[in-house]
C-alpha cells in the first residue's frame, strides 16, 4: 500500500516547488533543487543525498539568496533522509533525536514569529512528511499529523492546487492508518477522492479506503 510513498513524495515536492518558485535560473540553485528532488526520489542513494546536502549548504552560506530559510528547511529534510541510510539502531535513534531538535530550533528561530506564509507552509509540510513517513520518526507520527494539518491551512492561504491539497490529505490518511485510526484514515481518503483528478492518487485513496473500512 505504501510502496510508492517516496515516488509520490517526489511528485508532490516537484509540483509544489515549480508552481511556487518556478524553474530556477541560477545554476547553483537549479543544481541544488535537482539534487534535492533526486535524493527524495531515491532515499537509499547515499551519493545523491550527500550531494544535495553539500549543494544546499553552499546556497545557505551565500548571502545573496532571499530564500535561504527555504533551503534550510530542505537541508533538515535531507539530514532526516540520511538517517534512513544508517544501519545501527543506536545511530538512528541518536540522529533522529538530533534532527527533531533541529526542526524545533529552526521553528523557534526562523518560523515562530514569521509572517512569510510560504516559509510557514514549507516548514509544516516538510516536518509533517518526515515525522509521518520516515520509519526513524515513528514516535513523532502524531506531531507530523498536526504539522500536515497546519501545512493545509497555510497552503490554502497561498493558493495551492486541489491536487497538492489532495496529496496532503493522502499523507494524512496514511498516517492515521499507521496509528490504527481507521475512521480518520477513511475521512481523509474520501477527501482525496472528492477533489483529485489524478488517477494514481485516486487509486491509492480507494485502496486505503477499502482497508480502513
Amino acid at each position: 500500500m505504501l510502496g510508492s510513498k517516496y515516488l509520490c513524495f517526489f511528485i508532490f515536492v516537484l509540483i509544489f516547488n515549480f508552481s511556487l518558485y518556478g524553474i530556477f535560473s541560477h545554476e547553483d540553485e537549479h543544481n541544488a533543487h535537482a539534487l534535492f528532488l533526486a535524493a527524495l526520489d531515491h532515499p537509499k542513494d547515499t551519493t545523491l543525498s550527500k550531494q544535495a546536502e553539500i549543494a544546499l549548504k553552499k546556497l545557505i552560506s551565500s548571502d545573496i539568496h532571499a530564500n535561504n530559510h527555504h533551503y534550510e528547511v530542505r537541508l533538515i529534510a535531507i539530514l532526516a533522509l540520511e538517517i534512513e541510510q544508517y544501519q545501527h539502531a543506536r545511530h538512528i535513534l541518536m540522529k533522529s533525536s538530533h534532527v527533531s531538535q533541529q526542526f524545533e530550533q529552526f521553528f523557534d528561530q526562523k518560523v515562530k514569529d514569521s509572517n512569510n506564509l510560504h516559509l510557514l507552509y514549507d516548514y509544516y509540510l516538510y516536518s509533517g512528511l518526515i515525522f509521518t513517513r520516515y520509519p526513524s520518526f515513528n514516535n513523532s507520527t502524531k506531531d507530523g499529523i498536526n504539522s500536515l494539518k497546519k501545512a493545509l491551512k497555510y497552503g490554502q492561504k497561498i493558493g495551492i492546487s486541489d491536487n497538492e491539497k489532495a496529496l496532503i490529505y493522502m499523507y494524512l490518511s496514511e498516517a492515521y492508518y499507521t496509528l490504527y485510526r481507521y475512521r480518520s484514515s477513511s475521512k481523509f481518503a474520501k477527501k482525496v477522492l472528492k477533489i483529485t483528478n489524478n488517477s494514481d492518487l485516486a487509486k491509492r485513496a480507494t485502496n486505503l479506503l477499502s482497508l480502513s473500512n
